[in-house]
């Protein structure tokens, strides 16, 4: 009897909506119009067959449960992520394309933009923030740039996955923290620079970019993970990361030039999938094996006719490098 007079209302909400038509000017999640995307409506107004109910108007069919039209947590949360648990997509503010060019200054102008899903250019250059947190955006059309932040110690984006152009986190002192759980594709380079108090760096779902990543002078940087990465269109370029212990990119296959060059603490790498690249230069390692760096070499010669490569004063190494691959920041 319940779902009766429960279908009965809907039936004729749904009535109601077909005689009016789209000119009525209901907009989604008002009273009687469509429900959003994911089901949820304006307010205290519940999603039931599609159409936004007011259950205030159901006082008359007492056998009608009210939860009978709440959806089931489980299944809103079943693609949820731990880092982005409570940040659901229920929020009707939400904007789908934010067709703008966004330099950010103050945490006024980060609020401005939080409920943004696409922006174009997003600069967040010389501010005093601390956390940069954008729960909601997930592609960025052009250039992206979080550089020379003195207090900023964490920036969670964690649904972003697509950015158009170059990705540039530097001189960013304190930042400890960098959540970009969702990142696929980066059109241009990705650069994260200088960054002293980074101590790891993960991109759990990057494939590929269609530039290059350079990861430099990141004094405390101990690690770097991608399990997913397949291809880098131009050079990997892993410099001066005095810290820096081991690094992995299991699944990597190609890349143009792949230069690993005076990280002082550098240990071990995971490359175990490359045998498309054109030159490899590992200089200056002092703890990495030099037999490392070879079996590397090896590998991608049975797979090229050719390949220019120099291997030098790494650990246990007799070989001198024919240049001393000494740049300051400013040079490169």
């Amino acid at each position: 009897m319940k779902m009766y007079l429960l279908l009965l209302f809907c039936f004729a909400c749904a009535a109601f909506l077909t005689c009016c038509g789209s000119s009525s000017g209901i907009d989604p999640g008002e009273k009687g119009g469509k429900c959003f995307e994911d089901n949820t409506c304006f307010g205290d107004l519940r999603c039931i067959d599609n159409f936004c109910i007011d259950l205030g108007d159901m006082t008359d069919y007492p056998d009608v449960d009210p939860a009978d039209s709440v959806p089931d947590e489980t299944t809103n949360n079943e693609n949820s992520d731990d880092d982005t648990a409570g940040n659901t997509d229920d929020n009707p503010d939400l904007i789908d394309e934010c067709d703008i060019d966004v330099e950010v200054r103050s945490e006024k102008d980060i609020e401005s933009i939080v409920n943004c899903r696409t922006l174009g250019e997003l600069i967040i250059d010389e501010t005093d923030l601390e956390e940069i947190i954008l729960p909601h955006l997930e592609e960025v059309w052009d250039y992206f740039s979080i550089l020379d932040n003195p207090k900023l110690k964490k920036i969670s984006i964690p649904k972003l996955k697509d950015i158009d152009e170059i990705f540039f986190v530097g001189e960013n002192p304190e930042l400890e923290e960098m959540l970009l759980s969702k990142l696929n594709y980066v059109r241009g380079n990705i650069i994260i620079g200088k960054n002293d108090s980074l101590k790891t760096l993960s991109f759990p779902s990057l494939k590929k970019t269609g530039k290059g990543i350079y990861v430099e002078f990141n004094e405390s940087l101990e690690s770097i993970d991608a399990p997913l990465l397949e291809s880098v269109w131009e050079f990997l370029f892993i410099y001066k990361n005095s810290s820096l212990k081991s690094f992995s990119f299991p699944l990597l296959e190609s890349a143009l030039e792949l230069y690993i060059i005076r990280n002082s603490a550098l240990e071990i790498f995971d490359m175990s999938s490359l045998i498309d690249v054109q030159h490899i230069t590992i200089a200056y390692n002092p703890q990495l094996p030099t037999e490392t760096a070879e079996d590397l070499v090896e590998r991608v010669l049975e797979n090229k006719h050719s390949l220019a490569y120099e291997i030098c004063e790494n650990k246990d190494s007799t070989v001198k490098c024919s240049d001393d691959y000494d740049w300051d920041w400013e040079d490169m």
